[in-house]
């Protein structure tokens, strides 16, 4: 726009030089020339005040680029700010996934050990199942050995009462063999039958009593059997 001006400016002052040198002595070429001056003159400073103000106006629209190139330039730092954000979202993201693929190792791995332990823990409640079972059953045998056990000893008991019986029927036929030897000293021949009799009596004592021994004996094993099945069971 500058230049347009120049243009016609020195345009205006080759054409201004022509009309001095081929109309001088003309005053109303002259007068219409003045004029055309004066109407270039105005043309040139409202061309002039029109190039202020649209170097003003260029101004502005510098500034306007200017703050455009300035947010252009935040843009990019921005832009770039983003990419390098979004690659450590891609960083932290793999890292996350690697994160949940371990964590699924470890939870399978749990579920594994879980399974694991549920069947042994199936195992221990099957054999606490078992043992429980025996126990009754111990305790069973145990009552029942228990009963059994007062069954002896009221077994005992009555054998003691027998053995009493026996000794005191004992102390009465020794008692017996005596009146019969004071009866058979008088008498030699119901002496020797007496004596006989005595004999047969002593054999036939000495064979109870050998079976009262044998009795005794096995009634004491007995007992000793019945304790220490009884031992083993408390």
């Amino acid at each position: 726009m500058q230049q347009a001006l120049n243009a016609e400016h020195g345009e205006w002052t080759r054409l201004e030089a022509q009309s001095k040198e081929a109309c001088t002595p003309n005053t109303t070429l002259r007068a219409s020339f003045h004029q055309l001056h004066q109407n270039t003159t105005q043309s040139g400073k409202a061309f002039c005040s029109a190039m202020q103000t649209s170097e003003s106006g260029y101004a502005v629209l510098q500034e306007h680029m200017r703050l455009l190139q300035t947010d252009r330039d935040s843009l990019h730092q921005e832009l770039a700010v983003s990419r390098q954000d979004k690659s450590s979202l891609e960083q932290a993201l793999a890292a996350a996934e690697q994160s949940i693929h371990t964590l699924q190792a470890l939870c399978d791995h749990l579920d594994t050990e879980k399974a694991q332990q549920k069947a042994e823990l199936d195992t221990l409640q099957t054999g606490l199942g078992k043992w429980k079972a025996q126990c009754l059953e111990l305790q069973e045998k145990g009552v029942a050995q228990q009963q059994q056990q007062e069954r002896i000893q009221m077994d005992v008991m009555a054998l003691r009462e027998d053995k009493q019986r026996m000794e005191e029927e004992l102390g009465a036929a020794q008692q017996s063999i005596q009146e019969l030897q004071a009866l058979c000293d008088g008498v030699d021949t119901e002496r020797t039958r007496q004596r006989a009799e005595l004999e047969t009596l002593q054999n036939g004592l000495a064979e109870w009593e050998l079976q009262c021994s044998k009795l005794q004996k096995n009634f004491a094993v007995h007992v000793q059997r019945q304790e220490e099945q009884l031992q083993m069971v408390q």
